[in-house]
C-alpha cells in the first residue's frame, strides 16, 4: 500500500507530537493507544482522500487533530494540561522521578511501599519533594499518614486551599 503525501507529512507531525509528549512525561499506556489509534485511523482517512482524488482536502485535514489538541491546550483542559497542571499528574510525575518508576506504572491506588517498593525514607524524600514542588510547608505530622498516591493529591489540594 502507498501511502500520499499528506499522510507522510500527518506522521511526521505525529512522530514531534509524541515526542513532545514524551519529554513532558505526559504518554501513559492509554494515552499512547489512544494516540494511536487516533493516529492509524487518521492516516486511513487522508490515504482515503487521496485515492479518491480529493489530495487538496487532504491536505487541509492533515493539521486538524492537531488544530483541536491546540486549541483545547489554549482554552484550558485539554490533553495537555490533564498532564501537566493536573495535582495527580504532578504528584504521579514526582513519584516517577523519586523513586525511578514509569510514570504509566503509577495508579490514583497505588501504595509507595507496597506497589512502588518504596522505603520509609524514599517517602519521605518524596513527600518533601512534592511540598517542595507545589510549595507547601507542613508543619504537622499528618503527611506521615500518607500511603497512596491518591491520599498525597488529596494533601496536596487541602494544602493548596489554605
Amino acid at each position: 500500500m502507498r501511502i500520499c503525501e499528506p499522510a507522510k507529512a500527518y506522521f511526521v507531525i505525529l512522530v514531534v507530537y509524541f515526542i513532545i509528549k514524551a519529554l513532558f512525561k505526559v504518554v501513559t499506556v492509554q494515552t499512547f493507544i489512544v494516540d494511536l489509534v487516533v493516529a492509524l485511523f487518521w492516516t486511513w482517512i487522508l490515504s482515503i482522500l487521496c485515492r479518491k482524488k480529493m489530495k487538496e482536502l487532504a491536505w487541509a485535514f492533515v493539521l486538524l487533530p492537531f488544530v483541536i489538541i491546540g486549541s483545547s491546550f489554549i482554552y484550558g483542559g485539554g490533553v495537555f494540561r490533564e498532564g501537566l497542571d493536573d495535582t495527580s499528574a504532578i504528584v504521579k510525575s514526582v513519584t516517577a522521578e523519586q523513586l525511578g518508576v514509569s510514570v504509566g506504572d503509577i495508579k490514583d491506588s497505588s501504595s509507595f511501599v507496597e506497589d512502588l517498593g518504596a522505603d520509609s525514607l524514599d517517602v519521605v524524600e518524596l513527600i518533601l519533594a512534592i511540598e517542595e514542588k507545589f510549595g507547601i510547608e507542613n508543619t504537622s505530622d499528618e503527611c506521615t499518614q500518607l500511603k497512596t498516591v491518591n491520599e498525597v493529591v488529596n494533601y496536596v489540594n487541602y494544602a493548596k486551599q489554605k
